[in-house]
């Protein structure tokens, strides 16, 4: 039994009640409440009301309703039970609805405001949202909490500057007072210069991921990014017909290709060619016809820019006629230098600290461990890359393949060589590299230790009997360092400056105390830790200060205070007062943090330390001070040639045997005495006469030769 509860309200009349039992009625007027009671009520006409009286429909099952298609509908009623399915509603006014059951196709094209949950579909079939504005302006969807606008997106109003341009899909943000903030994304439907690419995002916000995706085994928990058919592999365009256009006796072929080189155009709007070689820009031509002779197909180097639709290629051979032609199916394909991924960050800030362009934080803390020796264990990698070269080995063409490259441009002033880079004010380091502190976030916790190695060449050996190996593990090129009249510090560059214990101390670093022998020293306090008492330190340089000498040698370190970062040591003499002293930035070596050695070679070798057209301007390989030398050990005993310094300008060169060993050299021979040419001045050789059977010892004093 279905019920039809029309309500009507006059304001200027009293209500009144009343009750008809299936009655037709024509042109009926009530005031107050009407109540139609019966199975079937039929409207031969329009069923209207006037001003703004509520209109109240109940009915206790399925009921086909047509709603008025104008004017301001209203319904009270929130329960959703109570609500059959509107087919096709068309609402053109300001609508506001509860809660809504759309059966079919809703079309709004007049404003609306739903009061409770829009449901599109039934969970059966297809569901199709649609919003349609016009081509000029923009479609949207936004949110609100409460009367106020948070989040918007939008279907931009952009014109198409090339196909698939314009319309960008934007996502925008609004304050809690409903005000603008700004873009989170926006993206465009189709990339290239001819818009037939993949979408993409134009604009993208920074992004905070405090989660990761659950993946099988080996899988990439983070951002996965996969482009193994190629990064650069570009769309290809069908040109207009005939685009190909010859002259005859000549190889250099013209192509039409409308927007082809304009500022955004995929050929750019200059490129670099070598005759007779390659191009930063190449096109891969296909399903020509022959034209003058000529029939292109394949890839070919871009050689000039004629205009902004047209550039010329080398075809390889001369064409036997003048012609324009090449049929309506000419397809092209560009390739050039493109980066895989780009980063681009400008730091503005003078504030102390580190602005960092890129951080990455790894920290290992297994929830398992696998027992040493047994096989199978991880080894943990921050970074791992491979690159692979080109795979030819014809030994014909021209590539080269870099791993890493790291461009490095000083903006700033040149202050010269520097090699302790804790005493530069203006640091430009490539890389800089060692041990740190555990820090907070790093969970497992645990203390820092010392590193093994820092940089290492290896060869994984490829197996298969192939053989693959590192040629040149570091190397500098040519004319890479700078010259030392290039210098302002005069000095020049170095391939490899190795610290081993060298402590740069701060001004005047050295205090006496009166009537005592002991020198303070101030160091920094951390490069103190392990020290203990009784180990020595090396002070290179000679002091005295307030009547005590030190320096020139090694002595014992006594008081040692890490925290205030000093120890003490005895000189000679009496401090006749407490006072500071030692000049600026002296040096001194904590003997206990002196590393094994600057270089150790293993292994055998096919020559030892090598030079190849080598020249030094001093005429040494090795320029050290007097006190180094060159020192064999078998283990057992140590022969040695050192240089001992006598005094300022005088230096010993003290050969030195090991156990019952003997300082040998072999003399010259000759078939007379040796001559002055032979022997320079200043200088002696032991010499073997073959005609007198003789061997003495020649000198060369003041251009006269004497035998001792």
């Amino acid at each position: 039994m279905k019920k039809l509860i029309l309500t009507l309200w006059f304001l200027a009349f009293p209500a009144l009640a009343s009750n008809y039992a299936n009655g037709i009625f024509n042109n009926l007027t009530t005031q107050g409440t009407t109540t139609l009671a019966g199975a079937t009520v039929s409207l031969g006409g329009n069923f209207s009301t006037s001003g703004a009286h509520p209109l109240t429909l109940t009915t206790t099952g399925s009921t086909t309703v047509t709603l008025p298609t104008s004017g301001t509908l209203l319904n009270t009623n929130t329960a959703a039970s109570t609500y059959a399915p509107i087919a096709n509603p068309t609402f053109t006014g300001t609508t506001n609805i509860p809660i809504l059951s759309v059966s079919g196709n809703q079309t709004t094209t007049g404003g609306g405001t739903f009061a409770g949950t829009l449901t599109e579909g039934n969970g059966s079939g297809s569901a199709l949202m649609v919003i349609k504005s016009a081509t000029s302006s923009n479609g949207q969807i936004a949110y609100y909490k409460g009367g106020t606008q948070n989040w918007q997106i939008t279907q931009g109003n952009e014109s198409d500057t090339i196909a698939n341009n314009g319309y960008d899909l934007g996502i925008y943000a609004y304050s809690d007072t409903g005000s603008y903030i700004g873009q989170l994304a926006q993206g465009q439907r189709g990339s290239g210069p001819f818009g037939d690419g993949k979408p993409y995002w134009t604009h993208n916000s920074p992004s905070y991921i405090d989660t990761y995706r659950s993946v099988s085994a080996n899988g990439v928990p983070l951002n996965d990014i996969e482009i193994t058919n190629g990064y650069d592999v570009e769309p290809t365009e069908t040109l207009a017909v005939n685009p190909i256009t010859t002259t005859n006796g000549s190889a250099t072929v013209t192509v039409n290709w409308v927007n082809c080189c304009n500022s955004t155009g995929p050929l750019g709007t200059s490129v670099s060619y070598t005759p007779g070689g390659g191009s930063n820009v190449w096109v891969d031509l296909n399903g020509a016809t022959s034209v003058g002779g000529l029939t292109l197909s394949g890839w070919y180097p871009v050689s000039s820019i004629v205009d902004a639709n047209d550039f010329t290629i080398p075809a390889g051979s001369s064409a036997t006629s003048s012609a324009t032609g090449g049929g309506s199916s000419v397809t092209a394909t560009w390739s050039s230098a493109l980066s895989g991924d780009k980063e681009a960050v400008a730091a503005t800030t003078g504030g102390s600290g580190f602005p960092v362009e890129h951080s990455d934080y790894y920290v290992v803390d297994p929830s398992f461990y696998v027992s040493q020796g047994t096989g199978g264990s991880p080894q943990y990698q921050q970074y791992y890359s491979q690159v692979y070269s080109p795979p030819d080995t014809s030994q014909t063409h021209a590539f080269g393949t870099i791993a890493h490259e790291m461009d490095l441009i000083n903006r700033g002033s040149d202050d010269g060589y520097a090699p302790i880079q804790y005493n530069v004010a203006r640091q430009t380091i490539g890389i800089w590299a060692g041990t740190s502190n555990v820090s907070s976030y790093a969970i497992g916790g645990g203390s820092a230790h010392s590193w093994n190695t820092v940089f290492s060449c290896f060869n994984a050996f490829p197996g298969s009997g192939t053989y693959a190996g590192v040629y040149d593990c570091n190397s500098t090129q040519p004319d890479s360092l700078v010259g030392a009249t290039m210098d302002p510090a005069g000095h020049g560059g170095v391939g490899y400056d190795i610290f081993g214990a060298y402590e740069t101390l701060a001004s005047a670093p050295f205090s006496t105390s009166a009537g005592t022998s002991t020198i303070t020293v101030a160091v920094n306090g951390q490069h103190l830790s392990g020290e203990v008492n009784g180990n020595t330190v090396y002070i290179p340089s000679t002091y005295t200060i307030a009547g005590v000498t030190f320096g020139g040698g090694s002595y014992a370190m006594s008081n040692i205070n890490i925290g205030a970062g000093t120890f003490t040591i005895t000189g000679s003499g009496t401090a006749s007062s407490t006072t500071i002293g030692g000049g600026a930035t002296p040096i001194m070596y904590l003997q206990a943090l002196a590393p094994y050695a600057p270089t150790q070679f293993w292994g055998e070798w096919k020559h030892g330390i090598t030079t190849t057209n080598f020249h030094s301007d001093d005429g040494s390989i090795i320029n050290t001070q007097p006190g180094n030398g060159v020192v064999w050990n078998d283990g057992t005993g140590s022969a040695s040639v050192t240089g001992a310094e006598v005094s300022a300008g005088n230096v010993n060169v003290v050969s030195t045997p090991a156990g019952t060993g003997l300082v040998l050299s072999k003399y010259s021979s000759g078939s007379a005495v040796p001559t002055a040419a032979q022997i320079p001045s200043g200088y002696c050789a032991d010499w073997n006469n073959t005609t007198a059977v003789t061997t003495h010892r020649y000198c060369n004093v003041g251009g006269s030769i004497v035998q001792e």
